[in-house]
């Protein structure tokens, strides 16, 4: 899924520790279920949207979701896909059909088998439009899978068949060499399509729920904790050391750091900016620090007049110091953006493409975006007004309210920031009811893939309804295209074509930092650049 070749994205001023060091002594009172290796207590940082892993899209629900749901292929600490359910697999010379054969024995958490058949259900569930997955994108290289998406065909037209109980078929129109990475992702995993038919939405309640992962969901208090237990049909659930993992949904993440210090948390899900640098130096060995494949960045509602001239939206990114917002604002080693894509995905393939000002002198840009919003018809007495959209989060609170004053001070923009809950900023983004908007995203494998359906014409993540048909054209060659250095060339030419429509605000490449109790043994963060966490991994 991920080369090791991950570029470096930051210096580091504190130690980046493993999981082995020694235990401080600071403060490290366990709760006593976990010094009896029973249970282990991790924040998940905020209420998981939806539990379907179909429906899943948020960092949250996919944590949970890793340890609930398991597909074909699965990850190792690395990023490498490896057998999952599937104990191996067969491709065919020209890269367009996998053949899969599954594990002996496999079961759901309910007892009942799994079987090939259960798969071509999910598979066709994801892509169905009656489900309304924003994940469809992940099988679009299957035959027939767009025109599924489209209501264009029946979903049984998927090309995916179920040979026997334990061989599955799948064709592709294209060679993707980042299927077997995709595979990995909840979306693709399988789902009790009998529980599905009988409860409707209400599947993933947990007196319902039934799940193909490590774990089953025990109980879920919204706002107020997640239990999963060991799944003892799981076909691995021998290596599966820890029998309970509780998850809470700590919005504030003061709040987790107070958690962890008294015992009650193993794991927290991030440090906050104000308390990074004394956590960092007070808890040497519980902080880690690992680079990211992700990134932040502002949408805008391409849909709002304000920003159908794009003066206006170049202005407000050359308006943006991205230096003093990573270096000043946040100081937890997050590097500038300047690019719809991170430099480092693929190795550094399509690290050249960035805004030509990039590197100009500050008082350059600032003289760029003045004439530009002077120019576009705004000054003093016609101001724009803009309101900032952010969920509740304390770094995200910083870097609205910095980029806020940066506009203001720069363009005399009159600014507005509002806060939502996750769920409710999730569904704000997605009926289109903003002006500029957080926007982040983790990539789900190392491809390129994994960012550029982001800015396709009427892609299900596409918010900020963005649409160049320049950029669908030369992704859609690309994907068809054999050939891996013109296929690197057309891929370049669609990134500029959206670099230079100045579609979104890109901020920050993104690091993972959480404090992580060192008693807690197996789990690897510092491979692992996709943050991808299974608890299954973890014992005392």
């Amino acid at each position: 899924m991920r080369s090791n070749k991950i570029i470096q994205v930051c210096a580091i001023s504190i130690a980046i520790t493993t999981l082995s060091a020694g235990c401080n002594k600071k403060e490290q009172a366990n709760t006593e279920t976990a010094k009896n290796n029973e249970i282990i207590n991790i924040d998940m940082g905020a209420e998981v949207a939806t539990l379907d892993p179909q429906l899943v899209e948020d960092l949250q629900a996919t944590r949970v979701a890793n340890d609930l749901f398991e597909g074909l292929v699965t990850l190792n600490q690395s990023n490498d896909p490896i057998p999952g359910l599937a104990r191996s697999w067969d491709i065919s010379k020209d890269g367009k059909t996998y053949m899969f054969h599954l594990r002996d024995n496999l079961k759901f958490s309910d007892g009942t088998p799994i079987t090939a058949q259960d798969f071509v259900n999910s598979w066709q569930r994801l892509v169905n439009p009656k489900t309304g997955s924003p994940y469809t994108y992940i099988a679009a290289s299957v035959v027939n899978a767009d025109a599924i998406s489209n209501g264009k065909l029946a979903v049984t037209t998927l090309g995916i068949k179920a040979m026997d109980n334990k061989t599955i078929v799948v064709n592709l129109d294209y060679p993707d060499h980042d299927f077997l990475a995709k595979c990995t992702l909840p979306a693709l995993s399988v789902t009790p399509s009998k529980t599905i038919a009988k409860y409707g939405q209400q599947w993933i309640s947990p007196e319902n729920i039934v799940t193909s992962g490590a774990y089953k969901l025990k109980d879920h208090v919204i706002n107020g904790h997640l239990t999963e237990i060991k799944n003892p049909y799981y076909y691995d659930a021998d290596n599966v050391k820890i029998p309970i993992v509780k998850f809470y949904p700590l919005v504030d993440a003061n709040t987790s750091i107070d958690k962890f210090k008294s015992g009650g948390l193993e794991m927290t899900w991030t440090i906050p900016v104000d308390q990074f640098k004394t956590v960092s130096q007070t808890y040497k060995d519980e902080v880690v620090v690992v680079p990211l494949e992700g990134m932040v960045y502002y949408n805008f509602n391409m849909l709002r007049p304000e920003f159908k001239d794009i003066r206006i939206r170049k202005a407000l990114s050359l308006a943006v110091n991205r230096v003093s917002l990573t270096q000043d604002v946040l100081g937890t080693g997050v590097v500038p953006l300047y690019s719809p894509v991170t430099p480092t995905v693929e190795a550094g393939k399509y690290a050249s493409v960035a805004y030509s000002w990039m590197n100009d002198p500050r008082s350059k840009q600032i003289e760029m975006a003045k004439e530009l919003y002077k120019a576009a018809g705004y000054g003093p007495g016609h101001e724009l007004n803009i309101t900032i959209t952010y969920f509740t989060d304390d770094e995200q609170k910083k870097v609205a309210l910095a980029i806020g004053s940066m506009w203001s001070s720069v363009l005399g923009v009159k600014v507005n920031i509002q806060n939502q809950d996750w769920k409710t900023f999730l569904q704000t983004r997605h009926k289109g009811d903003y002006q500029v908007s957080f926007g982040r995203w983790y990539a789900d494998y190392n491809g390129l893939s994994t960012y550029t359906h982001l800015y396709l014409c009427n892609a299900p993540e596409n918010d900020e309804k963005y649409c160049n048909p320049e950029y669908d054209k030369y992704i859609n060659i690309a994907k068809n295209t054999a050939n891996a250095t013109k296929q690197q060339e057309l891929n370049t030419k669609a990134l500029n074509s959206a670099l230079n429509d100045y579609e979104t605000i890109p901020l920050y490449q993104l690091v993972v930092k959480r404090m992580i109790n060192p008693t807690v043994r197996g789990y690897t963060p510092l491979t692992n650049h996709l943050d991808v966490v299974q608890s299954k991994w973890m014992h005392y």
